[in-house]
């Protein structure tokens, strides 16, 4: 797989959300394996607009944008999406500690709160209360 590639073209996909949707609070790629590096990640947004609709009309808006805007052979290295609440404590911690808007973060074995995170993409993350 070339991480490169998949990081753009997900990248270009959020870029896409937030033009549609005109903020999140994070949007993050989590590598799914606690003890070595992997090429499966976990898809993470969190926005205010999110919090409006129940988990599975909220997915359905993410997946949408995933089959919209991603090859088959990217979409299969998201091996989950995540959609958190802007106010659970893990978004707070991280978005109040990584201001990061456009571009990309490569973040190794860091910790925000109790969570220790061994890899992770962030493409945007916004403290708002």
């Amino acid at each position: 797989m070339d991480t490169e590639a998949l990081v753009k073209s997900l990248r270009d996909m959020s870029n896409k959300i937030i033009e549609d949707h005109k903020s999140v609070s994070l949007i993050m790629l989590l590598g799914n394996n606690l003890y070595e590096r992997t090429d499966a990640f976990d898809y993470i947004i969190s926005a205010k607009w999110l919090n409006e609709y129940d988990q599975e009309e909220g997915m359905d808006i993410v997946l949408d944008y995933l089959f919209d805007n991603l090859e088959q052979s990217e979409r299969e290295h998201i091996s989950r999406i995540t959609i958190i609440h802007t106010s659970d404590p893990i978004v707070q911690d991280i978005t109040r500690n990584m201001f990061r808007i456009g571009g990309f973060s490569y973040n190794i074995d860091c910790q925000f709160g109790n969570l220790i995170i061994p890899y992770a993409i962030i493409f945007e993350s916004r403290y708002e209360e």
